[in-house]
């Protein structure tokens, strides 16, 4: 049984990896590290943490939901945890407006995630400074 998608951990997680970056990433490189934590999550733990569904695109895999969620314009009363914490696409790239918080989040996943950015830091580095 697949459970649903959680806005409230995936907001968190992403979170932490603008938090990480300085504040700001290109959405398509969260998204990706988004898929990595999960990726490193199922293999560790045997479930993931933002339990988003896997669509594969040109460039690689994509989290549905988290895709949506960036690049999907919604009415304002539709507006969720995500959006009040995570700003819109600007120039490809997304912001941190506000802590999420990490309440949802385990001091695994936290340890997970900077495991994931520690990884992936110089490839993230480099899409930083292209900016």
């Amino acid at each position: 049984m697949q459970l649903p998608f959680n806005e409230v951990k995936a907001t968190q997680a992403a979170g932490k990896f603008l938090e990480l970056a300085g504040g700001r990433l290109n959405y398509m490189v969260l998204i990706k590290l988004l898929y990595l934590l999960d990726r490193a999550a199922m293999f560790k733990w045997a479930r993931p943490v933002t339990f988003d569904e896997y669509y594969s695109m040109k460039n690689g895999p994509v989290l549905s939901e988290v895709h949506e969620l960036i690049t999907e314009e919604r009415p304002p009363h539709e507006n969720g945890f995500w959006s009040e914490h995570i700003s819109a696409p600007s120039d490809y790239s997304v912001s941190l407006m506000s802590a999420p918080g990490d309440d949802s989040l385990s001091e695994a996943e936290e340890e997970l995630i900077q495991g994931v950015f520690d990884e992936y830091k110089p490839y993230i580095l480099k899409t930083v400074r292209a900016r």
